[in-house]
């Protein structure tokens, strides 16, 4: 069933969700996470109005050996969600791994797996 961009960005904010809007229509006609997909909370969801919008992409950016804020903020910055897995909650994890290369192009609003780990310190 479609929706028009009023419906799904009150739809999306009521669940705790950005949207994006890409194309000049009034009706969306597909999203970036798929429908039904898992969306980290305050994360971003891409709607399309209209067929050149949905051929845009963004650069995945490269996580390995960063923080967890930078993590965030390149996501951000590029548009992206991110699913964080692994030790994230100490202050001396970095990311080790992505599930989409650094460099690849995908659509906005992807969700990236970024596993982060605790580095040991050698004292």
């Amino acid at each position: 069933m479609e929706k028009t961009v009023s419906e799904a960005t009150n739809e999306l904010t009521n669940s705790g969700l950005k949207i994006l809007v890409k194309g000049s229509g009034d009706t969306v006609i597909a999203q970036t996470p798929d429908p039904g997909s898992s969306v980290p909370s305050g994360g971003t969801v891409v709607v399309y109005t209209d067929e050149a919008s949905m051929n845009q992409t963004v650069t995945v950016p490269n996580f390995t050996n960063r923080s967890l804020s930078d993590v965030n903020y390149l996501a951000a910055q590029a548009g992206l969600n991110i699913k964080v897995t692994g030790a994230y909650n100490s202050s001396a994890a970095t990311a080790r791994t992505q599930d989409y290369a650094a460099g690849e192009q995908i659509k906005p609003g992807t969700v990236i797996t970024v596993n982060f780990v605790e580095e040991d310190t050698v004292r």
